[in-house]
């Protein structure tokens, strides 16, 4: 109950003290439609028609098209947040631990922001959900959070995470997302909404 009550506070305090993210409209978008000029044409006319005001998009790798594209966003007064896959499809041990990915993961972030980026969105930063619950990989995960937050701190960007819904009343400790412990790192959760994600 009382972990309850902390993700509930938490979840609070991101809606109505955020003075960046409290009201936004945003949509998804792949990384290959933002290299697409055509279509980011038309979806930044859309956006400004129906009132949205952000885009989440995917940051693969560097793109000259994606590049050109996304500083249009910026201009446009769309904000541009961009989403960062850490360990594809969750990780493994070997891959959570290792540094060299984080630091992989950081050039990404740390080039979305050259091109104008005001939030990072870190996605699937977990464990594969097959593996063995253990409560140690909160810990584990809760460092590689804290390792972006600390690098990203200079550059004044909302970092967000997305958690699955068995993370939303109590710790998931197969897949390593603990939100009461994350909360005091990040400045956003995003819920995966999937119902066969949440437990009943």
């Amino acid at each position: 109950m009382k972990y309850i009550l902390k993700c509930a506070i938490a979840f609070f305090i991101f809606i109505f003290l955020s003075n960046t993210y409290a009201f936004t409209r945003g949509i998804y978008l792949t990384q290959s439609t933002a290299q697409n000029k055509t279509k980011m044409a038309y979806l930044i006319a859309q956006s400004k028609k129906f009132g949205i005001d952000t885009f989440i998009i995917d940051m693969n790798g560097p793109s000259k098209s994606y590049a050109a594209n996304v500083k249009n966003v910026v201009r446009q007064g769309i904000h541009y947040v961009a989403r960062v896959v850490i360990f594809p499809h969750g990780g493994t041990h070997a891959q959570v631990v290792d540094k060299n990915i984080w630091a992989k993961r950081l050039k990404l972030a740390k080039y979305a922001i050259e091109l104008g980026a005001n939030s990072i969105q870190l996605d699937y930063i977990r464990y594969r959900s097959e593996n063995p619950a253990n409560p140690e990989k909160a810990k584990r995960i809760l460092k590689v959070v804290q390792y972006f937050k600390n690098e990203l701190a200079p550059y004044k960007v909302s970092l967000q995470m997305d958690i699955f819904g068995i993370a939303a009343h109590k710790p998931a400790h197969t897949i390593g997302q603990d939100p009461g412990a994350l909360a005091a790192v990040v400045n956003a959760f995003c819920p995966m909404v999937y119902p066969s994600h949440y437990e009943p």
